[in-house]
């Protein structure tokens, strides 16, 4: 899907993307893939954010698809490859801990650890954007 995304980037660039996606999380991706690179895509690939327009933006700002496969590659590898280790080896464990009073406990410090993470997402927006 990220492919066909970089391919659609490439071949009908921006106005495309603009039509689909939100100005600010175009201007986010763009200042990811121009800044960071395929490392850039690589972090990317390892969150939560729509991978898709990274395709979109990576492909219209000239990215070189083998870099782009490469790094999307090696980021949703480890990505999804640790959620199936995890829940292959510790599944049962992972459903008792569920049911506990500890997941409230890590789902709150995650939400504090992702906060600095959130702020830097929204720093990546150079421009406020008018439309939102």
């Amino acid at each position: 899907g990220s492919l066909v995304a970089w391919w659609m980037g490439e071949r009908w660039g921006k106005p495309l993307l603009d039509r689909f996606a939100k100005p600010s999380t175009v201007r986010r991706f763009d200042t990811l893939v121009t800044r960071y690179g395929a490392f850039g895509v690589f972090i990317a690939a390892l969150s939560p954010i729509p991978y898709k327009v990274l395709g979109w933006c990576a492909g219209m700002g000239g990215m070189d698809r083998r870099q782009f496969i490469a790094a999307g590659l090696v980021g949703r590898s480890i990505r999804f490859g640790a959620e199936v280790l995890l829940v292959g080896l510790y599944g049962d464990l992972l459903l008792k801990f569920l049911q506990g009073p500890g997941f409230m406990v890590v789902s709150l410090a995650a939400a504090l650890l992702a906060w600095p993470a959130w702020r830097w997402w929204d720093g990546l927006d150079e421009m406020p954007d008018e439309e939102e």
